[in-house]
C-alpha cells in the first residue's frame, strides 16, 4: 500500500491510501483497452496459425499416402514390363528358332520381310555362320539395312 501512496504521490495524485479500493491499480484505461485489443488479436492470430497447421498437417498426410499409392503403381508397372519383356524375348527365341530351323533361301525372305527391329533381334541371336548363309541369299538392299542395324544398335526406317 505504500508503494501505492509514493506512486501516487509521485505522479502528482493527492489520493490517500485509505481512499483506494482494494483492488485498485494505477493503469491508463486506455493502455488496458488497447493490451485487451492486442491480446484478442493475438487470440485469433495463434488460434487461425493453429488451424492452418491442422489442415497443413492433414496433407501432408493425403500427399504421403499419395505418394504411396504412386509408388506401388510404379512398382505394379514396372512388373508388368518385366512380364511384357520376359513374353517378348521368349517370342523372339521361338522365332529364332524356327528361322534357324528353315532353309536358308526360307529363312532369307522370311527375315526381308518382318519388321526391322524383329530380323534385328533374331539376327543377334543367332550363330555367326547360320546368319552368314541367311544374308548371302538376301535382297543386298535388306542384308545391308540389317546389317546397319545391327551394329548401330538401332533400328533404321
Amino acid at each position: 500500500m505504500k508503494s501505492i501512496l509514493l506512486i501516487s504521490l509521485i505522479l502528482g495524485a493527492a489520493v490517500h491510501a485509505s481512499e483506494l479500493p482494494d483492488n485498485a491499480c494505477l493503469v491508463d484505461q486506455k493502455a488496458l483497452t488497447e493490451l485487451k485489443k492486442q491480446r484478442s488479436a493475438y487470440e485469433e492470430k495463434l488460434k487461425s496459425l493453429s488451424e492452418k497447421e491442422n489442415e497443413l498437417e492433414k496433407r501432408e498426410q493425403a500427399v504421403k499416402e499419395e505418394i504411396a499409392k504412386l509408388q506401388a503403381l510404379k512398382s505394379e508397372i514396372q512388373g508388368v514390363k518385366l512380364d511384357q519383356k520376359k513374353q517378348s524375348d521368349e517370342k523372339v527365341a521361338k522365332f529364332v528358332e524356327t528361322v534357324e530351323a528353315m532353309s536358308p533361301k526360307a529363312a532369307s525372305a522370311l527375315l526381308s520381310k518382318v519388321e526391322l527391329s524383329l530380323a534385328v533381334s533374331a539376327a543377334t541371336k543367332m550363330t555367326t555362320q547360320r546368319l552368314a548363309k541367311i544374308m548371302n541369299l538376301m535382297d543386298p538392299v535388306k542384308a545391308s539395312q540389317l546389317t546397319e542395324a545391327m551394329t548401330k544398335g538401332s533400328i533404321l526406317q
